[in-house]
């Protein structure tokens, strides 16, 4: 009878532990349904680009994610290529035809930036500022956003068709970024506000639906309290 309780505390143990940050690309819209478990994939999962591709603007525009863990990073990789269906396809374009394409760079348009808070954030995202070949007018290219809350590095891509002449639409440009601390939601009128995002570093990279912050903290509270009650009833034994 020990050892299974045992067993069963282990188990519980190795349930709480599992709980990870996860983050959720909300504009443009990502390649697939949103799945938390597929997030350490390329892509989320999602090898292939889509047919339907999102209007993007070449300048002025921005991307919006949504997270419900503090203390995280973001990135954002572009690729030129049709299908773009590994992470060798964001990497930097080399004109030596002899060189790996697993040793050459990610190709960054925007470096990875932290923030300490959770919440919805509007991120800005010129690609006309890039320099990069092929991005211009009519392009189709795919972003993926990099994200890393503190237990490894998240993913989810965007397919997108750039314009010179597109504007967002009003009820997607008006996005304001609004964080989540101690439980209470902060309204920022700021469309899409630096915050402090411009503070980028750089990083090497080696390679049901929405859970609120609510949510996850009731999880984790309720994973505890079944270990607390656990442990105590072998100390019992």
């Amino acid at each position: 009878m020990f050892n299974a309780k045992f067993i069963a505390l282990l188990a519980l143990l190795t349930a709480s532990t599992g709980v990870n940050a996860h983050f959720r690309l909300l504009y443009p819209e990502p390649r697939g349904p949103f799945d938390a478990n597929a997030q350490v994939n390329f892509c989320s999962g999602y090898a292939n680009a889509v047919d339907n591709r999102t209007t993007f603007p070449l300048s002025g525009g921005f991307f919006s994610l949504r997270t419900n863990h503090g203390d995280w990073t973001a990135g954002v990789l572009l690729s030129t290529s049709q299908n773009p269906n590994s992470f060798t396809h964001f990497k930097v374009t080399s004109n030596d035809s002899s060189a790996n394409p697993n040793d050459l760079p990610d190709q960054f348009v925007r470096g990875f930036a932290s923030e300490e808070d959770a919440g919805t954030f509007c991120i800005p995202l010129d690609l006309s500022s890039t320099g990069i070949e092929g991005v211009e007018d009519g392009a189709n290219v795919t972003i993926q956003v990099m994200f890393d809350g503190g237990d490894g590095e998240l993913f989810q891509c965007a397919d997108l068709t750039l314009s010179s002449t597109y504007t967002i639409p009003e009820s997607i440009a008006t996005c304001q970024n609004a964080t989540e601390s101690g439980g209470h939601d902060h309204d920022h009128d700021h469309d899409h506000d630096d915050h402090d995002h411009d503070h980028d570093h750089d990083h090497d990279h080696d390679h049901d639906h929405d859970h609120d912050s609510g949510a996850l903290s009731h999880v984790v509270t309720g994973l505890a309290a079944g270990v607390a009650g656990l442990f105590a009833g072998l100390l019992a034994l």
